[in-house]
């Protein structure tokens, strides 16, 4: 939504998130978007895919697990899971790669999918078994 009290309108991200008609009142120029860093605990690690096999005790099920992780959990995900992606997902403009770290937001039992939360804004619903669920 539009930043500008009262307004309903969609805020534009490329001209600081207010709506086209409020931007332009105020002279606000489009510009490309900076992530500013996020609150969120566990989104500084974040990584774009697997880096170097110079470990190959860290692999498991061909996924690799970043340090603290140390094993794939087999059973359903919960919401606050840390799991790594088995498959690459494309949000906006944003690709992670296959073997990101992400956590769950949401879990649907009945169709065994679930709401990752891969960043800071970034969130997609992907079936159970796009991801692994790491402890």
């Amino acid at each position: 939504r539009c930043v500008q009290n009262g307004c309903g309108n969609y805020g534009n991200p490329r001209k600081q998130n207010y709506c086209n008609h409020h931007a332009e009142e105020l002279g606000i120029e489009e510009r490309d978007l900076v992530r500013e860093p996020c609150i969120h605990e566990h989104c500084h690690d974040i990584r774009h895919g697997a880096g170097r096999r110079d470990d190959e005790s860290r692999y498991v099920d061909d996924l690799e697990l970043p340090d603290g992780y140390s094993t794939i959990v087999s059973r359903d995900p919960i919401p606050g899971d840390v799991v790594l992606s088995r498959v690459e997902v494309t949000i906006g403009y944003c690709p992670y790669l296959r073997n990101t770290i992400a956590r769950v937001a949401l879990v649907d039992e009945t169709t065994k999918r679930a709401l990752i939360h891969f960043s800071c804004d970034e969130l997609v619903h992907l079936p159970f078994e796009d991801f692994a669920v790491i402890e």
